[in-house]
């Protein structure tokens, strides 16, 4: 796939210090990973991918204990990251 079909992925300030809170390099690979999955086909069919309520066009992907929510704009074609949290805080 070329990058011309890939949707551009955008940090938001908190997922960026939320990024580097995941410590561990093949976590964080792996959150990167996925990310860049999704951004190569966002309205294809992911596993571990829940719509958000809430938040127009917002999904959630979960990686090990790890939640990012995150949000698609197809007319921008930009993948906006919220936030990157463990499992036990992203649903507060």
């Amino acid at each position: 796939m070329n990058n011309e079909t890939r949707f551009a992925i955008h940090l938001s300030r908190s997922a960026r210090r939320d990024r580097r809170q995941v410590g561990d390099a093949v976590r964080l690979g792996l959150i990167d990973a996925k990310l860049f999955d999704i951004a190569a086909d966002p309205s294809g069919a992911h596993a571990n991918v829940t719509a958000l309520k809430g938040v127009e066009d917002g999904y959630r992907l979960r990686v090990g204990n790890w939640r990012i929510s995150y949000a698609v704009d197809d007319a921008a074609r930009v993948l906006t990251v919220i936030e990157i949290k463990p499992r036990g805080s992203a649903y507060r």
